[in-house]
C-alpha cells in the first residue's frame, strides 16, 4: 500500500532521462541471490536503452552500488521498484508481485504501482494475542506490522510477577503495560483469590494496549478490526477511545498462531467500506453521464488534455487496460503497438498527470465503466 503523498516526488520529476525498474523479490533463501541477478540483467538492458554510455552510468551508478549491498536484499517484499534519475534514486518495497520490468523515458512509468495507491483503501487489523498483541495496517494486497511490540511483557510474564499471600495479597504490576509504561505496586486485602487477581491483571493488560493502540491512531479514521478471545474484546472495547473500531469481530483463540488466515477474515469485514467510495464515484459517474455529460471526458485524447489541464476530479481505469500510442504537442495521438519507437503508455500518462495534480484515482473493472472503454473520469468544471 503507497499512500499517494509518497508519489508525489516521483509524479513531479519530469526528467529527460527516467529509468523505472520493477522486479519480483523474495524474503529469504537462494532466491535472494536470483533477484540481485535478476537487477542486474535489468539495469544492462537500461543501459541499452538509454544508448549514451556516460549518462547511462551516471544514471545507474546508485542501482549498481545496490545490488552489491547484500544486506539490503535481506527481508525484502513480494515485489521491488528503483527510479533512477540525475543524481536522484528512489525505491520502493512492494508487497503485490510485480512482472520484470525496465522503461525509459522521459518521467517515471508508475502504472504498476497505482492498484497500490492508499485513496481510502486501507484499514487497520489488531490481534488480541496474550503473548504478543500487534496491530497491523491493512489493504486488498498486503498487511504490515505497525511498529514494534506494543507490550513489553507478555500477560503470564505480567502474572508471574503477582504473589498471593495467604493473608495479604500482594503483586507488582504496571498501571499499563504498554511501552514504556511505569510500574506500581499494589497491596489487596484478605479473601481475594488468585483467579480475581488474574482477571485484574488481565484488564490492566488490555487497558494497556487499548492505549498503544489510541496513541498510534490518534491521527487516523480508517476501520479497525479487533480479533481474539470475547473476554479480550470485551476489555478492549471498553478502554479504547478510537471512534472507527467495526462493529464486527473476529472471536478466534489467536496467541502465538498465524495472523494470514486472521487478516483473510478480516478482509471479509472490512471490504463493505473499502469498496464504498469506489461505487459511489461510479454511481456519480453513470449520473452525470446521463444527466451532465460535459461533466465527464471518456475519449483517451479529452482525458489526457483535461489531466494535464488539471481538470480530472476522479479517473476511473480499468485494472487490464493496455493502450500504447505517440503523442504530438498538443496531446494528440496516434495509437501504435507496445514497443513500438517513441511510444508511451497512455493510461500511465492519464493517471500521472491527474495524480500530480491532485485528482482521484480509482482500478476498476471495464465491465464497470461506459462502453468497457480503457479510461472515464469525471471532472471539476
Amino acid at each position: 500500500m503507497i499512500r499517494k503523498s509518497e508519489l508525489q516526488r516521483l509524479l513531479q520529476d519530469d526528467s529527460e532521462v527516467a529509468v523505472s525498474v520493477y522486479l519480483p523479490t523474495h524474503r529469504a533463501g537462494p532466491a535472494i541471490r536470483e533477484d540481485r541477478i535478476r537487477l542486474k540483467n535489468l539495469l544492462r538492458e537500461a543501459e541499452k536503452r538509454i544508448g549514451h554510455a556516460p549518462t547511462a552510468a551516471r544514471i545507474l551508478e546508485p542501482a549498481w552500488n545496490l545490488v552489491g549491498r547484500e544486506r539490503e536484499w535481506q527481508h525484502l517484499e513480494k515485489g521491488f521498484s528503483l527510479f533512477l534519475s540525475d543524481g536522484s534514486m528512489e525505491t520502493l518495497a512492494l508487497p503485490i508481485s510485480v512482472p520484470e520490468l525496465v522503461v525509459v523515458q522521459r518521467g517515471f512509468y508508475l502504472k504498476p504501482l497505482y492498484k497500490l495507491i492508499d485513496d481510502g483503501q486501507r484499514f487497520y487489523l489488531l490481534i488480541l494475542d496474550r503473548k504478543d498483541p500487534r496491530l497491523y495496517v491493512c489493504s486488498r494486497d498486503s498487511f504490515d506490522r505497525v511498529g514494534g511490540k506494543m507490550m513489553t511483557e507478555s500477560f503470564e510474564e505480567l502474572v508471574a510477577k503477582t504473589e498471593v499471600a495467604d493473608e495479604v495479597g500482594y503483586h507488582s504490576a504496571s498501571t499499563s503495560a504498554a511501552q514504556g509504561g511505569p510500574g506500581a505496586a499494589k497491596f489487596h486485602g484478605q479473601g481475594d483469590s488468585p483467579e480475581d487477581y488474574r482477571k485484574v491483571e488481565l484488564d490492566r493488560f488490555v487497558q494497556g494496549i487499548a492505549k498503544a493502540v489510541d496513541d498510534r491512531l490518534k491521527e487516523e479514521s480508517a476501520p479497525l478490526v479487533v480479533a481474539g478471545e470475547p473476554e479480550l474484546i470485551g476489555l478492549f472495547r471498553g478502554h479504547s477511545r478510537y471512534a472507527h473500531i467495526l462493529p464486527e469481530v473476529i472471536h478466534h483463540a489467536v496467541n502465538g498462531g498465524q495472523d494470514e488466515p486472521v487478516y483473510r477474515q478480516a478482509l471479509e469485514l472490512a471490504m463493505p467500506l473499502l469498496d464504498a467510495p469506489r461505487k459511489a464515484a461510479l454511481d456519480r459517474l453513470a449520473t452525470l453521464q446521463a444527466t451532465e455529460p460535459n461533466a465527464v471526458a471518456l475519449h483517451h485524447e479529452e482525458i489526457l488534455r483535461d489531466a494535464q489541464a488539471g481538470r480530472i476530479d476522479t479517473l476511473f481505469l480499468a485494472d487490464d487496460a493496455e493502450l500504447w500510442g505517440r503523442l504530438t504537442a498538443d496531446d494528440r495521438t496516434k495509437i501504435v503497438p507496445a514497443g513500438a519507437e517513441d511510444a508511451v503508455d497512455l493510461i500511465d500518462r492519464m493517471a500521472t498527470r491527474t495524480l500530480a495534480r491532485g485528482g482521484k484515482l480509482y482500478m476498476v473493472s471495464r465491465n464497470d465503466l461506459p462502453n468497457e472503454s480503457h479510461a472515464a473520469a469525471i471532472l471539476r468544471y
